[in-house]
């Protein structure tokens, strides 16, 4: 539900912040244009029934503040704070003053560390805190490592959107060594020159990229705020171009899953290839067997 809500009524001292910091630049910069009559997006506020808590928006709820405004526009939603925390881990994922490597890692450390929430899968937790599944489980084993306690034997995972409890207590589990060959065959080739630092560098990759997203958004605001139009031009100057660069974000990714079916195709085609060739030296080799 939208609404205007009064900001001394919410809320922010209830761990939701996901972030590692303020960024004091971002939050001048936004009170600057509402001092100047921007409007922006309303905030996410979750309401278990008697508190309001922020969970998307502490940039835009701090300079409504500095800017002296006493409200602000909210999206107001049923939920406890444990829900606004989760719904922050990645409320900008696709908007706003994007997450950085350590906004990021905080949100799996936090989710890592809590009783519930670790018992999620390494995917579930990936993809609620924006980072790989295969840094969740190195981050894990650590954690893990330097523990007395032993990892939980139950983990929750999800199947056809159905949650249940998946017993852990085989995973890693030592196996005779030609136990292990008839069971899981040998490794995979794609984990056989796996490197956890590509995690990193695929993060930092990621990081350069929102950044540049960032200073394109910043121009933007700048050249339609240098506008010779009325505000609400403006605001619809701006509305169109969010709405062009979403679509050409899904564009993108769409073409990115083209490239990996492509990829894929191509990978079964050569693999059918070999396949094909070492039956046609069988084949060859049976016939002069014959003759």
């Amino acid at each position: 539900m939208h609404k205007k809500l009064n900001s001394g009524l919410i809320r922010i001292d209830g761990g939701t912040q996901a972030r590692e910091s303020i960024n004091q630049e971002a939050v001048q910069e936004y009170a600057e244009a509402i001092a100047q009559g921007a409007t922006f997006p309303p905030v996410t506020v979750f309401f278990d029934g008697a508190e309001h808590w922020l969970a998307d928006g502490f940039h835009r709820y701090h300079a409504h503040r500095h800017a002296g405004r006493v409200s602000i526009d909210a999206d107001v939603r049923e939920g406890t704070v444990r829900e606004a925390v989760l719904f922050s881990f990645s409320a900008n994922d696709g908007h706003g003053l994007r997450t950085t490597p350590a906004d990021r890692r905080k949100a799996m450390l936090r989710m890592l560390n809590d009783p519930e929430w670790s018992q999620w899968s390494d995917s579930a937790i990936a993809k609620a805190s924006g980072v790989s599944q295969q840094t969740v489980a190195n981050h894990r084993r650590s954690i893990f490592q330097n523990l007395e306690d032993s990892p939980p034997t139950t983990r929750k995972v999800e199947r056809g959107g159905k949650v249940y409890e998946q017993d852990t207590t085989k995973i890693g589990r030592q196996t005779a060594p030609g136990k292990l060959k008839r069971d899981l065959g040998p490794m995979p080739e794609e984990l056989r020159d796996y490197d956890p630092k590509e995690d990193d560098l695929k993060e930092a990759a990621l990081a350069v990229t929102q950044l540049a997203e960032e200073n394109e958004q910043l121009r933007t605001r700048l050249a339609i705020e240098a506008m010779d139009a009325s505000e609400e031009e403006k605001t619809e100057a701006a509305e169109t171009i969010a709405t062009l660069r979403e679509r050409v974000r899904q564009l993108e990714i769409e073409l990115d899953a083209v490239k990996a079916s492509r990829d894929g195709f191509m990978r079964e085609s050569n693999e059918l290839k070999r396949q094909c060739e070492i039956y046609q030296r069988a084949l060859k080799k049976a016939e002069k067997a014959g003759a």
